[in-house]
């Protein structure tokens, strides 16, 4: 194993270690594992007998948060090289689905009506997904505009 490897492998277990912890605390029964993937993102998955909604949030907020808290902790420890994703009853794989499915609909109807199509509230990784799912649409580009909290996402009609 190299030393990349073991440095990953050391940060991927910090990184569950502190999730369990976490949600220990909170009174959640569940278990969390732990992977890295080639490029070095650590992958945190809760799973559990019982609901995990409580640990999912609305729109996947209390996720966010837990994924944000066991950053901190990775980069302060191991430095800022690894990337933390927390994900739990595949949330972010059905979401990112959810929003793909949407962005093309609304692609349609931006396409059918030649109207801008404004997605507010959305995170910047689901803003992402969005920009990625119609970036070779032929009939509508997207961008964002804004800051913050108010920054959408725009799908426009081409020219």
């Amino acid at each position: 194993m190299s030393d990349i490897e073991t440095s990953a492998s050391t940060a991927a277990e910090t990184a569950r270690e502190a999730l369990q912890g976490i949600l220990d605390r909170m009174g959640i029964e569940c278990t969390v594992s732990a992977h890295v993937d080639g490029e070095g993102q650590i992958t945190l998955d809760v799973s559990s007998d019982s609901d995990l909604g409580t640990v999912i949030g609305r729109d996947g907020d209390t996720l966010n948060a837990l994924q944000l808290l066991v950053s901190v902790i990775v980069s302060r420890r191991h430095g800022p090289h690894s990337r933390v994703v927390v994900d739990a009853e595949n949330y972010r794989a059905r979401r990112a689905e959810s929003l793909q499915a949407r962005a093309i609909e609304l692609a349609q109807r931006v396409k059918a009506t030649g109207r801008e199509a404004l997605l507010e509230s959305l995170h910047a990784y689901e803003r992402r997904i969005i920009h990625l799912t119609l970036a070779d649409h032929p009939d509508v580009y997207t961008y964002s505009e804004g800051e913050g909290d108010a920054r959408v996402l725009v799908i426009s009609p081409r020219d």
